[in-house]
């Protein structure tokens, strides 16, 4: 068994699950606010994961790179850079005036945050790893429209079930 950064031999009685290719999920917060997620891991250290979710007027979409150095791991520290956008649609409170025919108020319309964000975290496999669950921080970087933060913090819970 080669030991090594990128393939570490596996602890004894270690569940090989945890190597899956494939993980569908859900993360509140981390690289989104909140989204259905998918991972696919193109090697053993890297999984692509992509997210999204409409929720209504609202939604939110984002793609990372994560790197697990430490995949076989009880709890797997890990790297994710990536980028995102959010978006917010509204009906606004605009209204004619009767008399006369002039609009008053503000219409609806959207706006949105495109960020890049870097995300730090772990994640534990529960059981024998049916379920994956990860606890990370980081930050957004870019254009928000509730702030005039350039850099906004962030904390995320995710949760993954190998598929």
């Amino acid at each position: 068994m080669a030991v090594g950064v990128l393939s570490l031999a596996a602890p004894a009685g270690a569940d090989e699950t945890v190597l899956r290719r494939n993980y569908l999920g859900g993360l509140i917060g981390g690289s989104a606010a909140l989204q259905f997620v998918y991972q696919h891991r193109v090697a053993d250290p890297l999984l692509l994961e992509a997210g999204g979710a409409l929720l209504g007027p609202i939604g939110n979409f984002s793609a990372s790179a994560v790197l697990e150095p430490l995949p076989r791991s009880p709890v797997i520290p890990y790297l994710a850079p990536g980028a995102g956008a959010m978006y917010g649609c509204g009906a606004g409170d605009a209204e004619e005036d009767p008399e006369t025919g002039e609009v008053q108020g503000e219409g609806g319309g959207c706006d949105g945050a495109y960020f890049l964000v870097a995300r730090a975290g772990i994640a534990v496999p529960l059981g024998s790893g049916k379920v994956k669950l990860s606890l990370d921080g980081g930050f957004w970087y870019g254009r928000y429209p509730w702030s005039e933060k350039r850099i906004q913090p962030m904390a995320g819970f995710g949760f993954y079930i190998p598929l």
